[in-house]
This record gives structure tokens, sequence and C-alpha cells, in this order.
């Protein structure tokens, strides 16, 4: 075993290094820390590279937890609403960047008339994020439809206010010249969670929000 963990040590300084920590380092951690100390000259250069990998290891872990973290921060849930049940937003595939929203009951929207849809979902990500919802392509070239205000801007605050709890309302404008029928289950518009910066000097009026739509200043 011990030519096995010497040929081991000889691969700490090549290529995909984290990966190779991966798959064997619970299998020879100990042994490896034992031959490094007994044999300190020899494998100077290997401890060395060995020292370097458990840094970069670490880092890695760290960087894994705090992804892990925010993603389960990062969800979408239902309110509670004893009367109509949302559905929760979906991915197309893997390569989509928006997830879908669906319309929660059957629906009317009246030509030249805008209608006010609770989706009776809300989102919930890290402090650092906004989910920006926009109209699915498809609506507006076939339908005529579009957000009455362009783009959804959904603040982490939004989620579990005391006002609404967080639920997302999408305000549908129609701009066409007849009324369109939409279904329960329909796909209505899309959200994109995107990370955002703040300036060096960023002070922010208030350091919680107390209310829904509307509630974050005029």
């Amino acid at each position: 075993m011990e030519e096995k963990t010497k040929k081991f040590l000889e691969t700490l300084d090549k290529d995909k290094i984290i990966e190779l920590f991966l798959q064997k380092e619970f299998e020879y951690k100990v042994e490896i820390d034992s031959l490094i100390q007994s044999h300190a000259e020899e494998f100077a250069n290997y401890k060395n590279a060995y020292t370097s990998l458990l840094f970069k290891m670490n880092k890695y872990l760290q960087n894994k937890l705090k992804e892990e973290k925010e993603m389960e921060e990062r969800k979408f849930e239902m309110v509670n609403n004893e009367v109509v049940e949302g559905i929760l937003p979906t991915r197309n595939d893997i390569g989509s960047a928006g997830y879908d929203f669906y319309v929660p009951y059957d629906i009317c929207i009246p030509y030249k008339g805008q209608v006010s849809i609770p989706l009776h979902i809300k989102a919930k990500m890290p402090k650092d994020e906004v989910l920006m919802i926009f109209m699915r392509s498809s609506m507006g070239i076939k339908n005529n439809l579009m957000l009455a205000n362009g783009t959804g801007i959904i603040d982490s605050t939004y989620y579990n206010n005391p006002q609404n709890e967080g639920d997302i309302i999408l305000c549908v404008y129609n701009y066409g010249t007849r009324d369109i029928y939409l279904n329960k289950g329909d796909r209505i518009a899309q959200g994109v969670f995107i990370k955002y910066y703040t300036t060096c000097d960023d002070e922010p009026l208030n350091n919680e929000r107390v209310g829904g739509i509307g509630s974050s200043g005029k």
C-alpha cells in the first residue's frame, strides 16, 4: 500500500487535483500523514504539494457549502390560500434560464384592459438576488399580452411580507383587439433569478420591508 500511496502523492501537482482529492482523500489521508511524518526529507516536495492541496480543497469545500446554502435559500413556495392553489414554477429544460409561471385559474383579459393575477406562490432567495419576471414571448406575439409594468421585480424582502405573504401578482395588459381567455395551467410568464450589486456608499432608507406591492416607496 505504501507504493500505491507514493504514486498517489506523485499525482498531487497534476491536473484535476480537486477531483482526485475527492476520490481518494478519505482512503489515503491517514497513511499519507504517517508517511510524510516518517519520511519528512524524502517527501518534502510531496508535503508541500499536499499542503497546497488541502488549502485548495478547504477553499473548494467552503465555496460548495456556500453554494448549497444559497440553493437551499432559493426556492418557490405556495402561499397560504384556502380558495385557490397556485402552481409551482418549473424550468423547461436544463438550459432554461427562466422558470415558467402558470395561470392558477381560468381567466379572461378584455381587450384594452388589464387584470391582476395573483399566482399564489412566493419566492425565497438570498438577499443579494432579485427575481425578474418577463412575459413569455408567445403571449406577446400570439395574444398581444404584456406586463403592465414592463418587467416585474421581486425583491428578496418581498418574501413573507406581512401584507400578502409575498404572493407574486402579475398585472397583465391586453393591447390587442379581442378578449383573451387563459386556462388554468397555461404558461404566462418567466422568472429569472439574478444577482445584483450595491454601491460602496450604499445606505438603504429602511432596514426592513413592511408591506407588499408598492411598499418600497413611490
